[in-house]
Formats: C-alpha cells, structure tokens, sequence
C-alpha cells in the first residue's frame, strides 16, 4: 500500500439521498484525514457501482471485486477501509462487509450523528428476504 494514502469505501445503502451520503462521506473523509495524518479518499457505493458494476457483469462478482480488487497497474487494494453509516444493511452491503472482514480489513460503523466510529467484528443474518436491510452490524464489544 502507498504509506500516503488510504482508500475508503463509504457503504450508504442505494436508496439513500445522493447529497446526505457526499455530505456524511466528506465528514468520514476529514475525521479519517486527521486520525490517519495522510491522505484519504472516500468513494461512495453509488460512485462505484456506476462506476464499475457493469464490467463485472454481477451483484456476486461487483461485491467480491469491492471488497477483495486489486487496482492496476499497481496492484494496490481498490479499498483499504470500509466504512458503513447504517447498522442495518442489505445484502449486497453484508457480503462486501463480511469479505472485508475476512480479508482483514478494517470495517467500521459510522453513524453520521458520532465522532467516533466503532469497529465491526461480524455481520449477522436476520431476514434474508428483506435484500436492504435484512443484516445487521456486530460491533466489537
């Protein structure tokens, strides 16, 4: 990884209002800048989904890619951070938070009302038919 920058993902779920999410990412954006003491860029899930869903061709492939992907020509993680706002998610957000979780990766639940993220151990099935929001964000204790 570039020592001079981190890569975040800021996983809002789909539905959300395009002016919260830039708002609330922009805040994650400045209270990682100053944890961290380097350069930070927050890409939100919407961005890369326009961006990049059609060239995987799947909601199984884009989520896998999101979490795991390597950039080119460098070869760098796409995304070193994940952070995600709500503590109820949807699918496609459960399977990149858990791939994240098990590439090691840090995952943290950041509610746009706090100053302090928390970081996320596991994320829990609870409804499988609700597809937006039928998982859940364990924290650690």
């Amino acid at each position: 990884m570039a020592e001079s920058e981190y890569r975040v993902f800021y996983a809002a779920g789909k539905g959300a209002n395009p002016v919260t999410v830039f708002a609330d990412a922009a805040a994650v954006k400045i209270g990682l800048t100053d944890t961290l003491g380097t350069k930070v860029t927050v890409i939100c899930a919407h961005e890369e989904w326009a961006h990049s869903f059609a060239t995987v061709g799947s909601w199984d492939g884009w989520t896998r890619d999101v979490a795991t992907g390597r950039r080119y020509p460098d070869y760098e993680p796409k995304y070193h951070i994940f952070v995600c706002p709500d503590a109820q998610i949807g699918k496609a957000t459960a399977q990149i938070l858990e791939l994240a979780i098990a590439e090691r990766k840090p995952v943290l639940y950041w509610p746009p009302s706090s100053m302090d993220p928390v970081k996320v151990v596991a994320v829990s099935e609870d409804d499988p038919q609700n597809y937006t929001g039928g998982w859940s964000l364990t924290p650690e204790s």
